[in-house]
């Protein structure tokens, strides 16, 4: 953790040319000094005027000062999702173009996700791929779930990606830090993922205990009263009544409710059951779907749900003879759902698809539209509900089902949230986002680093703008 903190702090300081801090910034004089004796980089070499000042050219790492107030522009307006990262925003000063305040998971979510995005086109190419490299680096090292192939490689690609930055950077960029991180792979090979090993958890428990001092002249003895205080009151509050809030059943951040099957038949589906609330438990209004939505979003759902998928294989093998004059790709979204119907309702006779009789007939024509739904612990809310707020929740993915040549990721923007109403004796409930999408061809760009580039401008044709909210 710390040391990818300070890694960043040399890093960032020195490309942005800030210096506010003496010792974050190593591209100062006495490194173009050093630089003079040492290295053979004549356009770094100091300069010394007539009266004998001595100043230092910029080099070719380093962001032109228009550049820097750019970035420091772009920062005052990026959002990113709630929960994800605190409001970056707030450690940029606007007047004099410099950063401040910078927090540990701060600088842990910069390096990984902000940095390439924030140099890329105001420094050289050589520059630009070698830090992307080092980024890259630890956001693979911070995974969740580590492979071990990935870290025998890591370990050879990072020697070869800090040769790199040595050909780039002045000789006094590089401290005791920079060797470290060569052997982050080796440790993670020993010690497994770093969420278990770093010291986040610790340290945002220490924090916990420095708020509690109350006495500052006696501050050990006032943090031993506080834990007691409140290991007390953590004990006598099992005792409490079970509808008094108390931390043992307080709701998560983004909570949403396992939706339990009931025994009726139609509750049972997994399109009925994906953990979900409304944001707003009174809001939201009520439309009216046309002929044509209320047919793509039904057959969307019938075509992601679970137990409808035995039935896709066998309407893909009659489809062709049923319906002769028409293209095979369009069958599905034509005629699978009236198909399905039918089959559902002569299967009633037998019993065999009594579970799945709700799904078959069409949901009611009257939507329950709304700004914002938790699933799966997750927050999400329209565009137009989130333009005015610091964080942003209306991005959406969706895999794609082959990774080839043809097909790709899709990324878009949720428009609407729809609850759609399947009527039966017991009605239920399926949640759908209505998007925006970009085009995977045009508008979305992955390089070499899988860094993901969405042109906001290029989206996708077509009507087939629903998806699950799962």
């Amino acid at each position: 953790m710390h040391i990818e903190k300070n890694v960043f702090d040399n890093l960032f300081h020195t490309i942005m040319g800030t210096n506010t801090s003496k010792d974050k910034d190593k591209d100062n004089m006495k490194a173009r000094q050093d630089m003079e004796r040492i290295c053979d980089r004549f356009h770094l070499n100091p300069t010394c005027d007539n009266n004998g000042k001595m100043t230092k050219n910029r080099g070719n790492y380093t962001l032109r000062k228009d550049d820097v107030k750019k970035v420091c522009a772009w920062l005052k307006k990026v959002k990113f999702p709630d929960g994800y990262a605190s409001n970056i925003g707030s450690c940029v000063n606007m007047k004099d173009n410099t950063f401040h305040g910078f927090k540990s998971h701060d600088c842990h979510v910069f390096m990984q996700r902000l940095l390439p995005l924030a140099i890329r086109g105001f420094v050289s190419k050589e520059t630009y791929e070698a830090v992307t490299e080092l980024c890259m680096f630890f956001r693979v090292l911070c995974s969740k779930s580590l492979h071990v192939d990935d870290l025998i490689n890591m370990k050879r690609t990072i020697v070869i990606t800090v040769c790199k930055l040595e050909k780039i950077f002045p000789p006094s960029f590089f401290d005791s830090m920079e060797h470290l991180v060569i052997h982050l792979a080796n440790e993670a090979l020993l010690g497994g993922p770093v969420q278990y090993r770093w010291m986040y958890q610790y340290e945002r428990k220490l924090g916990l205990m420095k708020r509690r001092i109350r006495n500052k002249s006696r501050v050990e003895g006032s943090m031993v009263k506080e834990h007691l205080v409140n290991e007390i009151a953590t004990y006598c509050s099992l005792y409490f009544d079970s509808t008094i809030e108390t931390r043992h059943n307080r709701e998560p951040r983004n909570f949403a409710p396992q939706h339990l099957s009931s025994s009726s038949g139609g509750s049972k589906l997994s399109v009925f059951v994906v953990p979900s609330r409304r944001l707003h438990q009174k809001g939201g209004t009520r439309r009216h779907m046309s002929n044509e939505e209320l047919k793509k979003v039904h057959t969307y759902v019938l075509l992601n749900c679970v137990e409808v998928y035995p039935y896709i294989d066998k309407f893909d093998e009659v489809a062709p003879q049923l319906y002769p004059d028409e293209p095979e790709f369009l069958l599905r979204d034509n005629h699978f759902a009236e198909w399905f119907e039918n089959h559902v309702m002569n299967g009633l006779i037998d019993g065999s698809t009594r579970h799945l009789e709700i799904l078959a007939r069409q949901p009611s024509m009257y939507a329950q539209s709304h700004n914002g739904y938790f699933v799966n612990g997750y927050k999400f809310h329209t565009q137009k509900h989130g333009k005015g707020l610091v964080t942003s929740n209306c991005g959406v993915c969706v895999r794609g089902e082959t990774y080839n040549a043809e097909e790709s990721d899709y990324y878009g923007l949720v428009d609407e949230i729809l609850e759609l109403k399947y009527n039966g004796k017991e009605p239920q409930i399926v949640v759908v986002f209505k998007c925006t999408w970009f085009d995977n061809n045009l508008g979305v760009i992955v390089n070499k680093n899988k860094l993901v580039d969405v042109k906001y401008k290029f989206h996708l044709p077509g009507d087939d703008k629903f998806i699950l909210a799962s």
